[in-house]
């Protein structure tokens, strides 16, 4: 009887035809992409996470630096370290020319749960990549970004031109550089092009713009953490698509190397603040934060989220609320290497 459990537990999830439907009627104004482009991307499981690995750096100059690192690129990348930590590196080549070494002491499994799959599956499914012809400046966009400047002049823009092909190929690669961190021209920009997508019925590109927009993500001369506070996420936008609100966040959250849509951790938490859904959205991230079959990570990510959500909607964020959300966090059955990320934060303040 034990073995018979402990094979249904191992055995792969059915493929969720559900995956594919979306949850309004409404969403009938969208092209939704066909059932065998869900099929595609679920088939793709594979399709391995990001490497996390438990080691060494020793640096020429006597510095040993020991904990959680990821690895990109012959880079690693410092995601947890233990004491004592340096002032200033965050990430160091594997392999040196100067002495520096980095010590592999685990590698830790990197394969994505079925669980997680859905999620990545959905959010690969549903958003188009970006045009790879992207230009900076184009003057009359900025007219025509001028000439959209209230709700009244937008939609009266969109529907006269909605129709326009041309004009709506020209403006998908429009991607302005913004001139400092407080700068709105790119999100307006990107915002000017999700609500022309929405027009048009184009769920995919009108769902990586507003991506784009949740997460900030976009090329500026300077950032700053005030020019981030600035710029609201619009992600109760997303209410009104017809998609699910719950699958479509977390598989935002659960990347890839190979990943078409992401958002970091904090931006992702302010989505699901700004929209509503942050109670909600908060029991299902614990679930993932104490999921033995998810990747390290992942695990991380939710970890990190589900902090976030404890403060990021109060008006004048502390450390004492911070801190207090973190030993809330540190409550719940982490993986090692976030649980590594807790006590540092909890250090470092």
């Amino acid at each position: 009887m034990h073995t018979l459990v402990l094979m249904l537990i191992a055995a792969p999830t059915t493929y969720p035809e559900a995956l594919t439907r979306p949850v309004l009627a409404k969403v009938e104004r969208f092209e939704w992409p066909a059932p065998d482009d869900f099929r595609k991307n679920w088939a793709r499981r594979d399709a391995e996470g990001h490497q996390v690995v438990r080691g060494t750096v020793k640096e020429s100059g006597g510095g040993r630096f020991a904990g959680w690192f990821l690895i990109t690129d012959g880079v690693a990348h410092a995601l947890a370290l233990d004491p004592p930590r340096p002032s200033s590196p965050s990430s160091w080549r594997l392999f040196y020319s100067d002495g520096n070494t980095f010590e592999e002491e685990e590698r830790l499994p990197n394969e994505m749960s079925d669980a997680d799959l859905v999620a990545w599956t959905y959010v690969s499914t549903l958003v188009k990549p970006a045009p790879a012809d992207r230009v900076q400046f184009d003057e009359p966009l900025h007219d025509v970004l001028r000439a959209t400047d209230t709700p009244e002049r937008l939609t009266a823009w969109l529907g006269a031109n909605k129709a326009d092909d041309a004009m709506f190929t020209r403006l998908l690669r429009w991607e302005p550089m913004g001139t400092c961190s407080m700068d709105d021209t790119p999100a307006d920009a990107a915002r000017l092009k999700a609500e022309l997508a929405y027009a048009r019925g184009d769920l995919g590109n009108f769902l990586r713009l507003q991506v784009n927009i949740m997460g900030d993500q976009f090329r500026r001369v300077a950032y700053s953490s005030y020019g981030e506070e600035a710029h609201e996420t619009q992600a109760d936008r997303l209410l009104s698509t017809g998609i699910d609100f719950e699958k479509f966040m977390l598989g935002l959250l659960i990347t890839r190397p190979q990943s078409t849509a992401w958002l970091d951790a904090w931006r992702w938490a302010r989505s699901v603040s700004e929209a509503g859904k942050a109670p909600a959205m908060r029991k299902v991230l614990a679930g993932i934060v104490e999921a033995p079959d998810s990747d390290a990570y992942t695990r991380l990510r939710a970890t990190q989220a589900y902090a976030y959500l404890a403060i990021v909607a109060e008006p004048k964020r502390s450390r004492v609320s911070f801190n207090n959300a973190l030993r809330v966090t540190q409550k719940l059955a982490l993986h090692p290497l976030a649980a590594a990320w807790v006590k540092a934060e909890l250090a470092e303040r």
